[in-house]
């Protein structure tokens, strides 16, 4: 399958771009957790850099590497989620422990679809940016994790 890189990493960055506007209704939903929240809306800010980066490197090329034919729809889907996600941000209805599990649900999404792992590359600059991706998504999913355990029962 023949696609463009720009396709495919510009959908990753919009992804991780959305996921860090997601992070930032957060912060500013839950001012007393802000800081939780605005780091990790840094940390997908420069996700998103990173990504749109290698996308403006390798503009207008093909991508040859074999990859998943569902990887457009898995992209896809990530960020309809994302966008209902940040839409249920600006209710006043939302609640901090389902913003937890929403976060929760995103960071193990990426990991259990394996969303960086799409191209099996030679290209050693692409794959250690993926894997250094792959390394602090799943920092994110243990940081959640551990945020829950240490604050115990969630009280919204």
């Amino acid at each position: 399958m023949n696609i463009k890189k720009t396709s495919l990493l510009g959908h990753f960055s919009a992804n991780e771009n959305k996921i860090s506007v997601l992070y930032a209704a957060y912060s500013e939903k839950f001012p007393e957790r802000s800081d939780f929240w605005k780091r990790l809306a840094k940390d997908e800010k420069r996700h998103s850099t990173l990504l749109s980066e290698l996308d403006e490197r390798f503009n207008n090329e093909i991508l040859a590497w074999p990859i998943s034919e569902n990887a457009p729809a898995i992209l896809s889907y990530i960020g309809q989620f994302l966008d209902d996600c940040i839409m249920q941000a600006q209710s006043e209805s939302l609640k901090f422990s389902e913003a937890v599990n929403n976060a929760l649900s995103v960071e193990q999404s990426m990991i259990e679809k394996k969303n960086f792992d799409i191209f099996p590359t030679a290209n050693e600059e692409v794959k250690k940016v993926l894997e250094k991706l792959n390394r602090e998504t799943e920092g994110h999913r243990l940081c959640l994790e551990k945020y829950v355990t240490d604050i115990g029962q969630i009280f919204d």
